[in-house]
């Protein structure tokens, strides 16, 4: 079964933030998994570590997220974005409990270097990352 432009627009808000018109066309006629699958091609297309520097400071929750509304909006991987998203959801994440933005930094990294290979998967690299004594929080 092939995709329709509905199916195509409704993959696109799933796995994205939407998608312009020559997005939509180039998932029409795809297979259903052919289209997961150039959907989720994209997720390489973007670098883990590229999160801006912060300080200890709470003045720098502010910096971070105007970082990461422009991340969700120029990202050649949106459905990085959607993901890292959805894992900060999920954990009830919140900067403004935590005093050191330094370590929302190092949670946002591990979303998106690691939130794209299931629960158990990010579970336990976030383990391993968060307990290895080479943690760079800078």
């Amino acid at each position: 079964m092939s995709l329709t432009p509905a199916d195509a627009r409704h993959l696109l808000r799933r796995a994205a933030y939407g998608g312009l018109p020559a997005e939509v066309d180039a998932l029409v006629g795809l297979s259903r998994a052919d289209a997961v699958a150039q959907v989720m091609s994209t997720a390489g297309a973007t670098t883990a570590d590229d999160t801006p520097s912060v300080t200890r400071s709470s003045r720098e929750r502010r910096r971070l997220a105007h970082w990461w509304v422009e991340q969700m909006t120029t990202t050649p991987a949106p459905i990085v974005e959607r993901l890292t998203y959805f894992w900060h959801s999920h954990f009830a994440c919140t900067s403004d409990r935590v005093r050191d933005q330094r370590h929302m930094k190092i949670q946002h990294w591990l979303f998106r270097a690691y939130g794209q290979g299931g629960f158990h998967y990010l579970l336990d690299r976030k383990s391993t990352r968060l307990n290895s004594s080479h943690t760079d929080i800078s």
